[in-house]
């Protein structure tokens, strides 16, 4: 089975306003050899996301283990599965609202939430999200890889959409035996996901690429190590990780 860790922090931008943690994540095995990375990311802009997320976790944990039982392992079968699960939650998520104990005040949007989620059975790896999550593999070597970006195509860059039940979601599937770490991260670690460029003897310096940054070998490394999830969560809440946003932080990561 592989090994497995989720966690979030607070940003620090949240503590200056007493505002609570927006971010969710889980991990939870599907089966012996499987397991479903999980983070949501609550809109800033929405009086309860922070409810909202959590509400989706939970959602996402309740049937996605049902989902599986008829899932396959090909690219059509990891995409199907995430279509299912995706769609059963947006739609239990939608009637939480004003049924869920925690959810009786405001409307949908005032628990606005992004949502992805990534299969892990080695080799196979497929995300599906809504919204500006990303994800990261690492290679034995501690070679990093982007495997899904961040970077939103559209007119505007902080552009995003939410879960709902018209959501467009983004899937890839990947069959990849040379990776042995995924960290599957909300948009509070996208200030590690740098620009890098190459000298150019006609052209100049110009950007090459966006590649994760050292941040996420130092990541998964604590995971392995054991070190225990509220150690991280701390570390992610300090000021070396807060200093170039304040952003909350949900991250999920599973490796071999």
């Amino acid at each position: 089975m592989p090994n497995a860790l989720s966690l979030t922090a607070i940003g620090s931008s949240h503590v200056q306003r007493g505002v609570p943690c927006q971010d969710s994540s889980s991990t939870l095995a599907l089966d012996p050899a499987t397991h479903l990375m999980v983070v949501a990311d609550g809109a800033g802009s929405a009086e309860y996301s922070h409810i909202g997320s959590r509400r989706a976790v939970e959602l996402v944990s309740a049937f996605a283990v049902e989902h599986w039982r008829q899932a396959t392992l090909s690219p059509e079968g990891l995409r199907l599965f995430l279509q299912g699960l995706l769609s059963h939650v947006a739609h239990e998520f939608q009637i939480s609202v004003g049924n869920d104990s925690r959810m009786m005040d405001g409307r949908l949007s005032d628990y606005s939430t992004t949502l992805a989620l990534t299969v892990v059975s080695w080799p196979w790896i497929a995300y599906g999200g809504i919204g500006d999550a990303f994800l990261v593999g690492a290679d034995p070597d501690d070679q990093l890889h982007l495997l899904v970006s961040p970077v939103k195509e559209g007119e505007f860059r902080n552009e995003t959409e939410f879960l709902n039940a018209g959501a467009t979601v983004n899937y890839r599937i990947f069959l990849d035996n040379t990776l042995s770490g995924l960290v599957l991260s909300t948009d509070g670690l996208e200030k590690f996901i740098e620009e890098r460029v190459v000298e150019d003897p006609v052209q100049g310096r110009r950007p090459v690429m966006w590649a994760p940054s050292r941040t996420f070998v130092g990541l998964l490394a604590a995971a392995q190590q054991n070190t225990p999830p509220a150690e991280i969560s701390a570390a992610l809440s300090g000021d070396e990780f807060q200093k170039r946003k304040g952003d909350d932080i949900g991250v999920s990561v599973v490796w071999r």
